[in-house]
């Protein structure tokens, strides 16, 4: 797959600059405005990608209500995930935050250059932003960054360790991680688990790693040496999650995650290992510092099982104890927090290219963008699929886009104008 996106990004390369076809309606930072724009994409080279074309663009697409184009560059910030505030669009770049609103572009300068965004959350007043960074190996080890800001400047936290799961639950931002990737967690970790009974009892004992995982609280900070651990359990070496945000009910907080189970040779579909596996919650409690797990199950108590062949970070919606949460293989599925009661939804049609192709889950409805080829030579498409009937309706043709994404580069994330498209 990756030489086959690097022969269409020489050809698409070549054309532009032979003939002159690159990015359609480019538009510069001093020329910018939100208004009119319905949607947003933010789009970028891979650095693992090979590539004949600088390695530092990177797009900000605005796309309005008829599926017409703007291309704003922004350079290279791969995983780039806009957020749409009540103040505009947020979205980062090499060495600065953004603020994209009707009246232009407000450049928040962040003192530090960065390249890779993992998440990025609305502050609780839904003015400003609160963004997590990946910021690489360091010679005393993993180092990520918490950005936090809004139009009157922006906060810069340095955070040891590395933390690949992660939610809002409130006014404070979350973090799961372990003591193999964040070290300097391990004393601490330590201590916590010999003051608490039955430590690691959801984990059977096959499956007990030989370090700690931590729920830690990254925003706000309140240690100078590294987060603080709210709850601490021991490493399973069996159980995947994977979540760029997360629901909560009060103190506690939910991620789902899957797990290989046991082969029964008397069901009635046989399904190998490792493409299939049960799904579940894992709930951490703030309360009581631990970890649990509920395993996901239908009306029937018949276990909920995904796909894990590309199934990817699960990308979901909470609306009071329901989360509906979406996997890249298009299985969509609703899970009652309280009980653990899931109803697996209609599946979703995905686009054929995973790399051109992103999904949101948003009032009930999933939202699929992507091209309508294998590769990026048909036009891209904006669809909704209801949740509950799966029925599909196009919103946007965007037939321009290809001439962006063609050039050897991936979408990372797309934003919405609220309330759009059911109130203009």
């Amino acid at each position: 797959m990756r030489g086959k996106r690097f022969i269409t990004a020489c050809v698409a390369a070549l054309c532009a600059l032979l003939a002159g076809c690159g990015p359609a309606h480019r538009v510069s930072m001093q020329e910018a405005s939100l208004r009119d724009v319905v949607m947003v994409v933010q789009a970028g080279h891979d650095s693992q990608e090979k590539s004949i074309l600088p390695k530092n663009v990177g797009y900000l697409v605005l796309v309005h209500a008829d599926g017409s184009i703007q291309a704003l560059n922004v350079g290279r910030m791969e995983q780039g995930r806009p957020l749409w505030s009540d103040a505009g669009v947020y979205f980062g770049g090499p060495e600065n935050e953004y603020l994209l609103s009707d009246d232009g572009v407000t450049t928040l300068p962040r003192g530090v250059k960065e390249s890779r965004e993992l998440s990025r959350f609305l502050s609780p007043d839904g003015k400003g932003f609160i963004s997590f960074y990946n910021s690489g190996g360091t010679p005393d080890g993993y180092l990520q960054r918490i950005v936090a800001g809004d139009t009157s400047g922006v906060e810069v936290i340095d955070i040891p360790g590395a933390y690949m799961v992660m939610g809002q639950c409130g006014d404070r931002i979350l973090a799961v991680t372990d003591t193999r990737l964040s070290p300097q967690l391990s004393a601490e970790a330590a201590r916590m688990a010999k003051e608490l009974p039955n430590i690691g009892s959801e984990v059977p004992e096959s499956e007990k790693g030989d370090k700690y995982a931590v729920l830690v609280q990254v925003y706000p900070r309140e240690s100078t040496l590294h987060p603080k651990i709210l709850a601490v359990s021991v490493e399973d070496t069996n159980m995947n999650a994977g979540a760029l945000d997360f629901p909560c009910i009060g103190n506690k907080l939910y991620i789902p995650a899957d797990k290989d189970e046991p082969l029964d040779p008397n069901a009635e579909k046989v399904r190998q290992r490792p493409l299939w596996a049960s799904l579940y919650m894992q709930v951490w409690d703030m309360d009581t510092g631990t970890r649990s797990y509920m395993q996901l199950h239908d009306e029937e108590g018949h276990n909920i099982e995904i796909d894990r062949d590309d199934s990817g970070v699960f990308e979901g919606e909470q609306k009071g104890n329901s989360y509906t949460f979406f996997a890249r293989n298009g299985q969509v599925f609703t899970t009652d927090l309280t009980t653990g009661v899931t109803h697996e939804k209609p599946q979703v049609p995905v686009y054929k290219s995973y790399f051109w192709s992103e999904y949101r889950v948003r009032d009930g409805y999933v939202y699929a963008l992507g091209p309508s080829g294998e590769e990026t030579d048909g036009p891209f498409t904006l669809r909704r699929y209801n949740v509950e009937t799966g029925e599909s309706e196009e919103l946007l043709s965007i037939p321009q886009l290809n001439q962006i994404l063609s050039q050897d580069m991936t979408v990372y994330g797309m934003a919405f104008k609220p309330n759009w498209p059911d109130k203009n």
